[in-house]
């Protein structure tokens, strides 16, 4: 494979206005210095290997981002600077290797070794192993889909951006958050696995508000999603958490925004389902057509905020548990074996002769109905 050596006299490429240029990476590339590139379709073959040393970053303005079966890794951690930035660029990443990739305090409020703003586009079927986050800051319209994040410090975040897809994306061995939001708003986070983090899924702050989390599996590790004040009308439907060592929902002591919905959700073998603080009555957090089972407790805390209707609770040691003396009032919970499908294989759908078929309010299901 033939290597090529960046140096600080080939790494700036500046065209005039109006101006665009393709340049093409193949075989071995070392970046040991800022390569800074504006207004260009920067194409990475496949079976390219991109290698980051010391102070080498790639920084693209504008253009095209456009690599498939390629391999990026960095030798060492980079401090206070992200590996890669990307603005205004329109990114296709398909199917790479990314690994090493680690950046520590690159900007205050964003963590990662990947930055991209105001970009458009897709990264799909990647690998990254031993990364800081997959950054998206003021963000809006792109697909990450069908990675795997593996042993990263935290997979993707997104900081002030909006109606991104987050789908079917794994994540193992998170040692901070799979994915963590923060003033993120109108994203779809679906169909994604979680398996042994610290924390699957976090929402940080009042700009957090109105994302759609559905289809979700959250397995092992120790908490499933963590609000932290996080902003009003997020949608939680559909998701599973097994075996948890604390809460499947946990929120930070200070209170959530309103019109938060939990629905048709299943936990299974978690310390608890939901921990809550005691919120203001304005709240309302609605917890409906939960299926809760094998847990020391359902509802934590919460108070007269949280509607919790319809749910069923099995083998729970207690459904409503006072937090600063205050607990959830539940109404037409259901205590009964919710004879699941094959939950020894995983499958926690209904089977016949359940009590989660049309137990719920309204005549619907409970639990996982699809």
């Amino acid at each position: 494979m033939k290597r090529t050596v960046l140096t600080a006299g080939l790494c700036a490429l500046l065209l005039p206005f109006g101006a665009a240029a393709t340049v093409t990476w193949s075989g071995e590339k070392i970046i040991e210095e800022p390569v800074n590139l504006s207004r260009t379709v920067l194409k990475v073959l496949p079976g390219a290997k991109i290698v980051f040393r010391g102070k080498g970053t790639l920084t693209l303005s504008g253009g095209k981002l456009i690599a498939d079966k390629a391999e990026l890794a960095a030798e060492e951690k980079i401090i206070g600077a992200f590996r890669m930035v990307l603005s205004n660029v329109e990114v296709r990443l398909t199917e790479c290797r990314f690994s090493g990739m680690t950046a520590e305090k690159p900007k205050k409020y964003v963590e990662g070794a990947f930055f991209l703003t105001k970009c458009a586009g897709a990264v799909t079927g990647c690998t990254f192993t031993g990364c800081s986050a997959l950054a998206l800051e003021h963000n809006d319209g792109m697909t990450v889909e069908k990675n795997l994040f593996l042993r990263c410090s935290t997979g993707i975040f997104l900081f002030h951006s909006r109606e991104n897809r987050l789908i079917g994306n794994e994540f193992v061995r998170a040692a901070e958050n799979g994915i963590a939001l923060n003033n993120a708003s109108l994203n779809v986070i679906g169909d994604n696995r979680f398996t042994d983090c610290a924390q699957g899924l976090k929402l940080s702050w009042s700009g957090t508000k109105e994302n759609r989390i559905t289809g979700n599996s959250f397995f092992g590790g120790k908490t499933g999603i963590h609000l932290r004040e996080c902003g009003k009308a997020n949608f939680f439907q559909g998701n599973l958490f097994e075996k948890l060592s604390g809460a499947a929902v946990h929120s930070f002591s200070k209170p959530i925004d309103k019109d938060n919905v939990f629905i048709n959700n299943v936990v299974f073998g978690c310390r608890s389902a939901f921990t809550l603080p005691v919120l203001p009555e304005a709240a309302t957090v609605t917890i409906r057509n939960n299926a809760v089972c094998q847990t020391a407790a359902g509802i934590v805390g919460g108070g007269k905020a949280v509607v919790a209707e319809n749910n069923l609770f099995w083998k729970v040691g207690k459904p409503a548990v006072p937090a600063k003396g205050v607990s959830a009032e539940l109404k037409n919970s259901l205590t009964a074996d919710p004879k699941f499908k094959d939950p020894e294989n995983g499958d926690y759908r209904p089977g016949d002769g359940s009590p989660l078929l049309k137990g719920g309010v309204d005549g619907n299901n409970i639990g996982l109905f699809q």
